[in-house]
């Protein structure tokens, strides 16, 4: 083929790649309107935007990312089985996603990670859990709720060791890569691929709902032991709870009086953002930079490398969703009102779990950036040496440049509705027909919204658990 017809080639598939990039980039522009929505309750409605939505908007590869807001909007709405349906489908694809991109890491190594299928987010994978537990006792299905919370407590015992075999696995396919592009003599110019540190041990929120179920079931020996796992959660985390920790009765403290749990859920969890970086090479290293990380930095790593040519790359990073509530409160019967307490605060969860990962994410980045660059590089030199005609050979090197950019977008799905703070009160009552109304304030104790409950009935054999939500 001669040249100018390989140019015509390159570019003409540059035209054909840069529509398609949907695939490849993360689209929020399906929840616009919902906000309002959900910040007044009105959970049906985003429930029938994204069914109207689904095969157009979630392609199979997001099929995670539509089970988890599905599941999470039908649980607010009440539709408990609903929920459960929808949040069991998100589980069972992020176990067969995260077995299924650890056997292929060598074959998607270089993919950009919007193109491959969305696993989940370690804290979507726990508070999906705690959801279901939810779901199972609002359904009177106890039995169901304790497998739930177990389920959550199994996953954070998990949780550091499965990305130390990933590490493993990606330093692996990483070797690979680079040997087909310099060889074998790579041993000690390249980065290892390690975790964070994990810093999130165990679920306040999972044990507090243990000792309710535990108290409900008379089982009083394992509330006890659910309230003590509670308790080390705030003493042992305070980076997670730096508040103090609420006070749940282990079991019924007046005989004449009943057992009332009141969960709060208020605010949304962490949105992604992208951070980009820029990366300078030299002989044997690199220098990674950026103005804003969100926080400036720079670092140099091995590499076996040239000197003189600048890549660029992006990456997520979770970033807080802010919230006007400062605190909540029940009324009840119009003449009591009680505060509610701090009981976790999801998204430092969120946060904290995703630094787990981050620098696995970090490194990927680096190295897909590398040696497609060089590899982009490589092949710029050749058509340069092929093209005669010097703005043919610019444009085809633009054409290059252009294609590796767009290629190099950071991945920033996330589900867009577990909530960011839950509070609680625990309070007792006489059995029979009581009204409670939760208050939701902002740091000025002005009341910003009212969620009335409306007339409940506190039965002597009935679990008493109930929810309110302002996500805003």
């Amino acid at each position: 083929m001669k040249a100018t017809h390989r140019f015509v080639a390159l570019f003409t598939i540059l035209i054909i790649f840069l529509p398609s990039c949907t695939s490849i980039m993360t689209n929020t522009a399906i929840y616009k309107g919902m906000d309002e929505a959900i910040a007044n309750n009105r959970f049906s409605v985003p429930i029938a935007q994204l069914e109207k939505v689904k095969d157009k908007a979630f392609s199979d590869k997001d099929r995670v990312l539509y089970y988890l807001n599905m599941g999470m909007l039908h649980h607010y709405n009440g539709n408990y089985s609903e929920s459960n349906a929808m949040l069991t489908q998100a589980e069972r694809g992020i176990e067969e996603l995260f077995t299924a991109s650890v056997s292929k890491i060598a074959t998607s190594f270089l993919l950009n990670d919007n193109a491959v299928d969305y696993a989940g987010e370690d804290y979507e994978d726990i508070y999906l859990n705690v959801f279901k537990a939810l779901n199972y006792a609002h359904l009177g299905e106890t039995d169901a709720s304790f497998v739930e919370l177990n389920r959550l407590h199994h996953k954070l015992q998990q949780l550091e060791t499965k990305y130390v075999d990933m590490s493993a696995k990606y330093q692996q396919a990483m070797m690979m890569q680079i040997k087909e592009e310099v060889g074998d003599e790579t041993e000690g110019k390249v980065p290892e691929f390690k975790p964070g540190t994990l810093r999130y041990h165990n679920s306040a929120l999972g044990n507090a709902l243990g000792v309710i179920l535990y108290r409900y079931e008379n089982d009083y020996d394992d509330a006890r032991i659910d309230k003590q796992n509670m308790l080390q959660a705030f003493s042992s985390q305070p980076h997670i709870y730096p508040f103090d920790p609420p006070d749940i009765s282990i079991r019924p403290e007046s005989r004449d009086k009943i057992p009332v749990t009141l969960l709060s859920f208020h605010g949304l969890g962490p949105i992604k953002d992208a951070a980009n970086f820029r990366i300078t090479t030299f002989d044997d290293y690199v220098v990674i930079s950026s103005d804003y990380s969100p926080v400036p930095f720079s670092e140099t790593i091995p590499w076996p490398s040239k000197k003189g040519y600048h890549f660029k790359f992006s990456l997520p990073y979770l970033k807080e969703r802010s919230s006007l509530i400062h605190s909540v409160k029940v009324r009840i019967d119009n003449n009591q009102t009680l505060t509610l307490t701090p009981l976790e605060d999801m998204n430092k969860v969120a946060v904290t779990t995703f630094e787990l990962k981050a620098p696995l994410i970090y490194l990927k980045s680096v190295a897909r950036s590398l040696i497609k660059g060089f590899a982009a590089e490589k092949g710029k030199e050749k058509m340069n040496d092929e093209i005669e005609n010097p703005y043919l050979s610019l444009l085809a090197g633009f054409a290059t440049d252009v294609t590796l950019d767009v290629s190099e977008n950071a991945d920033l799905r996330l589900s867009r509705f577990f909530p960011g703070f839950t509070t609680i009160a625990d309070f007792e009552l006489s059995p029979g027909e009581h009204r409670l109304e939760v208050l939701y304030l902002d740091q000025y104790g002005n009341i910003i919204r009212i969620n009335d409950l409306g007339t409940v009935r506190v039965n002597p054999r009935g679990l008493n658990l109930y929810e309110s939500f302002c996500l805003q």
